[in-house]
């Protein structure tokens, strides 16, 4: 039966000729952010408040285009922020693969925010009381 089943599904895979398809566009989240009550219930920010955050981190370099945009990135973080949403959800929202959310999320935790805050959060002085 193995013998059968591993070539049948060697030649079913392989039928594709490793064009890969797209699963879901982000057609939502653009007519979401041209909305300004849209934005704020997905996003929980105010569409010109997202664009200052976007060209302050695209000013800084501390986030760049690739294949996609730092909007879109951007969108990614936020949404998983504001709703608290797993990688399947992001999967089902934007249309990328679970490795894509991973590597570009994690360089929000991993540089972005401490970049950030070293910039704009301060340490409490510790005064000595005698």
């Amino acid at each position: 039966m193995m013998m059968f089943l591993f070539p049948t599904l060697y030649l079913m895979g392989s039928a594709r000729k490793g064009v890969k398809k797209k699963r879901h566009t982000s057609v939502e989240i653009r007519e979401v952010k041209e909305h300004v009550k849209n934005c704020q219930v997905t996003f929980r920010m105010e569409p010109h408040i997202f664009k200052e955050v976007e060209t302050y981190l695209i000013r800084k370099r501390l986030i760049v285009d690739t294949r996609i945009t730092v909007k879109e990135k951007l969108d990614f973080f936020l949404y998983m922020l504001s709703r608290n949403a797993s990688y399947e959800d992001l999967v089902v929202t934007f249309g990328h693969n679970n490795d894509t959310f991973h590597r570009h999320i994690n360089h929000f935790f991993k540089k972005v925010i401490p970049t950030l805050s070293h910039h704009f959060l301060q340490s409490p002085i510790l005064i000595k009381c005698i």
